[in-house]
């Protein structure tokens, strides 16, 4: 084949495919759109109502197990506050209901048994309030610290079983102030 024609049917082959050297580049594509960025948060805040602190006596009183300070100190105790938590996350909606709450946040509040079910509580809908998390100061993580200390204190016979089941039943916030003093409380 002569060089002519072989030249020409490879400029011909090039411009059937779109490989031709005269062609434009493609066009730029436009630079991503910076994030915007977040903005505070200027709703007003809300106050915590009381009850997210110390429960409505007339919904939750407190209620109690018929148990000893051996059953509460068992090892083998952990297996029935395990099946008490299971009735209390049954009573969620209801507990919500019963204190007007028709919705809230995921974490907003934790539904606490006021006489702490680790100390022989009750996971009767009579013993459980919603607790908030973030309240401020007080909060379901220092009421979950006060149970926590109290159950050592009985365990070691610092303290007796009624009495601490009284302590947090009468009102939870006097003592945990009595045991680790005032909370910190910060203002955002």
């Amino acid at each position: 084949m002569p060089e002519s024609t072989l030249f020409l049917a490879s400029a011909l082959a090039l411009a059937l495919t779109g490989c031709a050297t005269d062609r434009e580049p493609p066009a730029p594509k436009p630079a991503p759109t910076p994030p915007v960025a977040a903005q505070p948060d200027r709703r007003p805040v809300q106050p915590i109502p009381t009850y997210a602190v110390l429960p409505d006596p007339q919904l939750t009183p407190g209620a109690v197990l018929a148990v000893t300070k051996e059953q509460v100190c068992a090892p083998g105790y952990a297996a029935v506050v395990a099946k008490l938590k299971k009735e209390v996350a049954r009573s969620k909606a209801e507990v919500y209901q019963r204190y007007g709450i028709k919705s809230h946040g995921w974490g907003e509040y934790q539904i606490n048994a006021l006489v702490p079910l680790e100390l022989g509580g009750s996971a009767e809908i009579t013993n459980l309030f919603p607790l908030a998390y973030g309240g401020q100061p007080w909060n379901a993580m220092l009421k979950d610290r006060l149970d926590d200390l109290l159950v050592k204190q009985v365990c070691s016979g610092e303290v007796k079983l009624d009495v601490a089941q009284a302590e947090e039943g009468n009102d939870w916030t006097k003592a945990y102030t009595r045991q680790f003093g005032k909370p910190f409380s910060y203002q955002p």
